[in-house]
């Protein structure tokens, strides 16, 4: 599965799956997007194709139930 993460100071950017397969569907899961925290995911045709996590600890602890819900579909081509 593709994944990336950068840490800027305190603050962590974590992306899980291919968001862009998924970008016309875009939800936020939790937190804000003026906030601190924020774990959204992504959707194409109903199937979870993506995850994205901004924040500490918090948004990492919340994108990682979606994780693995990624792990377990087929592989997705982009």
């Amino acid at each position: 599965m593709p994944t990336f993460w950068s840490d800027q100071h305190d603050f962590r950017l974590q992306s899980f799956g291919s968001p862009v397969l998924g970008l016309a569907d875009i939800r936020v899961l939790a937190g804000d997007p003026g906030g601190d925290m924020l774990v959204g995911y992504h959707t194409d045709g109903g199937q979870l194709v993506g995850v994205v996590a901004l924040g500490g600890p918090a948004a990492a602890t919340g994108a990682a139930r979606y994780r693995a819900q990624l792990l377990k579909q087929p592989a997705l081509t982009a």
